[in-house]
């Protein structure tokens, strides 16, 4: 019990985070408040790692934000959000992520590697 509220306390308090990220072979996931994002590889263009705020942020540019796959019920919000950020951040979306347990470097460099295109990866196979 006293577990139980020590957790609801720091997430009340901002100090534990409401979501996840997470890496799939196919997307990044965000898990927000109420809701998740699941964001193809294929359609991220972009990421950089940075501050808003005062947080650690990675800060990300879509092929076309309009045509996300966003839960019709969510693509109002999302675009909203997209419009948000592009005021504040001048990046389509941004996710501070200080409260995450992992550095921003580390997580920029393995978005960087999965939406990079395979003949890209310094590792890639050559026939030459």
């Amino acid at each position: 019990m006293l577990t139980g509220l020590g957790v609801l306390a720091g997430v009340a308090a901002g100090v534990l985070p409401v979501g996840y990220i997470m890496f799939r072979d196919d997307a990044l996931v965000c898990a927000l408040r109420g809701w998740t994002l699941v964001l193809p590889w294929s359609r991220i263009r972009a990421v950089e790692g940075g501050e808003f705020a005062g947080n650690p942020a990675f800060f990300l540019w879509f092929d076309d934000a309009a045509t996300m796959p966003v839960p019709p019920a969510r693509q109002r919000a999302f675009l909203r959000q997209v419009a948000l950020c592009r005021d504040l951040s001048q990046s389509d979306y941004y996710l501070p992520t200080a409260s995450y347990a992992i550095s921003l470097p580390t997580l920029v460099a393995a978005i960087e590697h999965r939406i990079k295109p395979a003949s890209s990866h310094r590792f890639a196979h050559s026939d030459n």
